[in-house]
């Protein structure tokens, strides 16, 4: 998602130029729109106060993110939405599922484990990662033989991170949901054992 954002925010006048838009206030209307969404949804998060379903939350807010992606960048290729509404549903999708990556995820994650840590390790690990990979993918496309316009690159990421990120989501989901339930009915055995040695 890192390299997806990168790639929509630091090229966005050209993007917008090739979609034959060159009025600068078009940033202020689709990103405010954008920025709006995305403060309600991380705020609505800060009051579901169990740890547990928060992680879960995230997991979906995460899936529903790269949904939105996946289905308005299909849709803009098929001329079913204009590129106003393209953009906005893309930072929508792209904020979704990227703030609680950077967020929320972590922090829910260490507080259902009870691990007494940080997440700074973790954010380290994941922004490197992303990052990493937007050099490359930047000298790719500036340096390869099959040098292809912005809109075009940009369409093509949203099109195949999401379904990266959906596989890697649900892999996350299915495998802290096995490891959660085992930790809980290990503290119940654990429990029960106690209670019997008292009686």
């Amino acid at each position: 998602m890192t390299i997806l954002r990168d790639v929509r925010d630091n090229f966005g006048v050209e993007i917008w130029r090739e979609m034959g838009v060159v009025d600068a206030s078009i940033f202020t209307k689709t990103e405010s729109l954008i920025g709006l969404v995305i403060c309600i949804l991380t705020a609505l998060m800060y009051f579901v106060k169990d740890h547990k379903m928060a992680f879960y939350l995230s997991h979906l807010m995460i899936l529903v993110g790269c949904l939105i992606i996946l289905i308005s960048t299909i849709s803009f290729q098929n001329y079913a939405i204009n590129s106003f509404g393209w953009t906005v549903f893309l930072g929508i999708g792209l904020y979704m599922a990227y703030v609680p990556y950077n967020g929320m995820l972590f922090d829910r994650l260490l507080a259902v484990l009870k691990e007494k840590a940080n997440v700074g390790f973790l954010f380290y690990l994941a922004d490197f990662s992303g990052y990493l990979a937007t050099v490359f993918i930047l000298i790719y496309q500036n340096f390869g033989t099959q040098k292809t316009s912005w809109l075009s690159f940009l369409t093509d990421l949203a099109q195949i991170l999401p379904i990266v990120c959906i596989i890697s989501i649900t892999v996350s989901f299915f495998y802290f949901n096995r490891k959660l339930n085992s930790n809980f009915k290990f503290q119940v055995r654990n429990i029960n054992k106690l209670q019997e040695q008292n009686l």
